[in-house]
């Protein structure tokens, strides 16, 4: 009797729809963190266990990577035993947007993507992504990646000093924080102090850092990315 139990308990959780919390990238970062991107027509599903399955794709339009047949969906689906309300339900003869990226020998995309159906209704939000897709340029303007985001931060050159003479009379030695923006040439577009000392040595700071020229940018995916990041200059008493 308790084997029963045990089972039915089993049996009802395996129906069980629970909710998802997902902080969905800028669709120009997940271009850019994602090694394929395409419009496809999807052809055929596959089954593979029950917390994915493959889907036969022919594709419309290719954004970004080379030709596939064939994506990895890292969802559930109705065979699952848990399904959650992130779970992309991709059905036979359905057209989608898909960012995907590569595991081990699979391109697969799942929870917390903007990947998703092309309606044949006038949706202004997908027709505004799909330009963006369509006109690379537009990428210039996406938000810079923070440091957490990169796979390697910005390198200094060895003329580029963090340490450098600049305090005037006896005032202590100080530690200036400075927010840069580096573009995906290393040149760094904007600077402003995050956490400094007095007016006047934020100012000599700043210029400081005008001396730098060009940084190695920061890479995502192997791509080098506009990125934000927060540095410290240390300023030393010239006596």
């Amino acid at each position: 009797m308790k084997t029963l139990l045990l089972i039915s308990a089993f049996l009802f959780q395996a129906n069980s729809m629970f909710a998802c919390d997902c902080d969905i990238q800028d669709i120009r970062k997940e271009y850019i963190t994602s090694d394929i991107v395409l419009s496809a027509h999807v052809e055929g599903i596959i089954p593979i266990d029950t917390f994915g399955y493959r889907i036969i794709v022919t594709i419309s339009e290719l954004f970004k990577g080379d030709s596939i047949k064939d994506i990895m969906v890292y969802s559930g689906h109705e065979n699952s035993i848990i399904q959650t309300s992130c779970d992309f339900d991709v059905r036979t003869g359905e057209n989608w947007l898909i960012f995907a990226s590569k595991e081990d020998q699979h391109f697969g995309f799942g929870l917390c993507s903007n990947s998703k159906k092309i309606d044949k209704i006038n949706d202004p939000l997908l027709h505004g992504q799909l330009q963006t897709l369509r006109a690379p340029s537009f990428f210039n303007e996406y938000p810079p990646f923070t440091t957490s985001e990169l796979d390697s931060l910005p390198k200094f050159k060895p003329n580029q000093k963090l340490k450098f003479v600049g305090l005037i009379n006896d005032a202590e030695e100080t530690t200036v924080f400075v927010k840069l923006v580096i573009s995906e040439k290393g040149d760094i577009m904007e600077k402003s102090i995050f956490q400094g000392g007095n007016e006047k040595i934020n100012q000599r700071v700043l210029d400081h850092i005008e001396t730098f020229g060009k940084l190695t940018p920061g890479k995502v995916n192997g791509i080098t990315v506009r990125s934000e990041w927060i540095i410290p200059i240390h300023v030393v008493n010239k006596n």
